[in-house]
């Protein structure tokens, strides 16, 4: 009797999110093969950084061991972690690179949350392209579908940016069967999923990040420009900043809309060039990409509507007396810049660990340049 109610179980939770998420294990790096995905071309005009490799222990980071403080090689730290792709870039010359766990300069690197910087910067060029009037519209001007669901025309595309919006949604990781995330993660129906959003709060009445928020956005740029999201992407920036290597952005299966929230799929050195790319206040060779008040806009320090302070459309700001700020994702995965000196650091690492402070770590590595 128990094995059979165990394989009625399987067979009612087979086309469920839950039982994927089960099924799949959590959310990896190579879930993009597990996915459908679009690609998005490199540059016709390829861009290389510089080589000017310091010596192996001439960058440290400063541990505690008891009470007791050590510097200890960031090569050595690194072998001692889950981090698969470390890249420290000052004024366009590779310092520093380290791959480990199979991983090397031709992988490709899962974004997860990174992504939700990338559509920032989409919503600011569609801004300037007169595509979107302001962050100030109603979501519900270019998503009609939402015109009669109850609180959604108080929504602006700024509560989106800003995690304001007071959609209901459960970010959690945890539990797989009270879980928003895996529904997006791992659905196959983007539109039905959509259609159980509720709305939990009015906006600007407190953060709540939530994938949900950067996903609309993604609807909304659709519909703003015409093209899909990795269309818009490749045409307005990936093409344009000197990449090498193509990068996917996983869609979902009954749909080919893009998970905008987690899922573009690149080589350490060219989510580097779009971190060279914000050091430089948008401008690439000469050409502005992304507009220069967006990206002011976007790494201000002050909060106001609900938000918090030290983060601003889908970005985490970082230190007033550094100036830097970066973009973020699962397992920490970060994107940090810092335009003062001109420093970019991309790691990605294999699993979260706990109690390892990223940020103060690359402080620590800016203090030494």
């Amino acid at each position: 009797m128990g094995r059979l109610y165990s394989i009625l179980v399987i067979l009612l939770l087979g086309a469920c999110t839950p039982y994927r998420l089960v099924t799949l294990n959590l959310a990896n790096q190579d879930d993009y093969k597990r996915f459908p995905n679009k690609i998005i071309e490199p540059s016709d005009d390829r861009w290389h950084f510089s080589e000017q490799r310091l010596p192996s222990e001439s960058l440290y980071v400063d541990m505690f061991y008891g009470k007791k403080r050590k510097n200890i090689p960031l090569e050595e730290f690194l072998e001692g972690s889950k981090n698969i792709a470390f890249l420290v870039i000052q004024d366009d010359k590779v310092l520093f690179e380290k791959y480990s766990k199979g991983y090397d300069a031709q992988s490709l690197l899962t974004s997860f949350s990174i992504s939700k910087s990338f559509v920032s910067a989409l919503v600011g060029i569609a801004i300037q392209e007169g595509a979107i009037t302001s962050d100030e519209d109603p979501i519900t001007d270019y998503l009609p579908q939402l015109q009669e669901r109850p609180g959604f025309e108080k929504i602006k595309i700024k509560h989106l940016l800003n995690h304001t919006s007071g959609i209901k949604f459960n970010e959690s990781y945890v539990n797989p069967f009270n879980n928003d995330i895996a529904r997006y993660y791992y659905g196959k129906d983007l539109q039905k999923t959509l259609k159980k959003l509720k709305i939990d709060e009015e906006p600007e009445t407190s953060f709540h990040y939530h994938s949900a928020n950067t996903q609309l956005l993604a609807l909304v740029l659709a519909e703003a420009t015409g093209e899909s999201l990795s269309d818009y992407f490749e045409s307005r920036i990936w093409s344009r900043i000197g990449t090498t290597n193509k990068a996917l952005w996983s869609t979902y299966e009954k749909e080919p809309l893009e998970k905008a929230f987690c899922c573009v799929n690149a080589v350490a050195r060219d989510y580097a060039k779009f971190g060279k790319l914000m050091a430089q206040g948008g401008v690439w060779e000469g050409e502005q990409i992304i507009p220069e008040q967006w990206i002011e806009e976007s790494i201000q320090l002050d909060r106001t509507d609900g938000g918090i302070w030290g983060y601003q459309n889908q970005w985490i700001m970082g230190l007033k007396e550094y100036g830097d700020f970066m973009a973020q994702g699962l397992y920490d995965q970060y994107l940090y810049v810092m335009p003062r000196k001109k420093i970019v650091i991309v790691s990605f690492n294999s699993a979260h660990i706990p109690k390892t402070n990223w940020e103060g770590r690359f402080r620590q590595i800016v203090d030494q340049l």
